[in-house]
């Protein structure tokens, strides 16, 4: 006799009442079990989701501020109109002002609106400082640079050519 039939000759040996118990648990067991491996999961899930919509919307709100404070800060860069002056002495200023005169070794008009600027042993991070402030300052740019390593650590020599925008 196979599985099948015996539970089949169990089930007809049972009480009308023993198979409505067996019945009712059987369908209480199948809903317990459709509630924890469908509905709790979902609603985890769902309650997951929220809480990240949540923060999303919480990044979005401060991504936005920092974009408009990033705007306001973009409007109070130098314009080319805040450079006093030729642009070589601006250059020549500024670099004093940054303490890396002592790396410049040379400066020269290249045009009418750029300005050759070669430094030789100067402190890599002063000199990214110094740039930095030009274009901020004074709307000043740099139109090509090349890089080599000098002897002293962070140290280097560069040539520059800077224009004014």
């Amino acid at each position: 006799m196979n599985a099948w039939n015996q539970i089949k000759s169990r089930w007809s040996e049972l009480e009308q009442r023993e198979r409505l118990f067996l019945m009712a648990g059987g369908a209480a067991l199948i809903v317990a079990l459709l509630y924890f491996a469908l509905v709790a999961p979902l609603s985890h899930s769902k309650a997951q989701l929220a809480s990240r919509v949540q923060q999303e919307r919480a990044d979005l709100v401060w991504m936005r501020g920092a974009a408009a404070r990033i705007k306001a800060m973009r409007g109070t860069r130098g314009t080319p109109s805040a450079l006093k002056g030729s642009l070589l002495a601006t250059v020549d200023a500024s670099a004093r002002d940054a303490g890396i005169s002592g790396a410049v070794k040379s400066l020269q008009q290249d045009s009418g609106t750029s300005v050759r600027a070669r430094l030789e042993g100067a402190a890599f991070d002063k000199m990214l400082t110094w740039l930095g402030g030009l274009h901020r300052r004074y709307g000043v740019r740099v139109e090509s640079i090349d890089l080599e390593r000098a002897e002293g650590s962070g140290q280097i020599n560069a040539s520059v050519v800077l224009s004014h925008e």
